[in-house]
């Protein structure tokens, strides 16, 4: 799926809020260009709660590992909650990884079989999915 695919599907759930912060809408210049998604039925911005979900086009300060200068690449944070996230990834959110990931290779270095990345996928809590325009 390309980027504007999964913000399109995302914004058409029901309840669903979608926050696209540009210049000039009085948000902080960081989040220009990415994507944030909130539970919202009302329509109004929740002030107590983060996005379920983000896409992000660019690397944020201390996150230069995702590597989202590449072109046509960006990232789709998906919060699954604690116990999906350890499924998936076989610790806790704020554990490091027991091994790199690579996203250029597509696949989990010591646990392929098990973990690998497809054109998206969800990583939840505090890790990284990759998504790209090319196959």
């Amino acid at each position: 799926m390309t980027m504007d695919e999964i913000i399109s599907f995302v914004d058409g759930l029901d309840g669903v809020l979608t926050l696209r912060p540009a210049p000039g809408d009085g948000s902080p210049e960081i989040g220009w260009g990415d994507t944030f998604f909130y539970y919202a039925p009302d329509g109004v911005t929740p002030t107590a709660t983060q996005p379920f979900a983000t896409v992000v086009i660019k690397n944020y300060p201390g996150d230069e590992a995702s590597r989202l200068e590449r072109p046509d690449t960006f990232r789709v944070n998906i919060s699954a909650g604690k116990e999906a996230f350890i499924r998936w990834t076989g610790h806790a959110p704020r554990e490091p990884a027991p091994t790199e990931v690579d996203p250029q290779h597509h696949r989990h270095r010591d646990r392929a079989p098990r973990l690998r990345h497809r054109r998206l996928a969800g990583s939840g809590e505090s890790g990284p999915a990759y998504g790209s325009g090319s196959p």
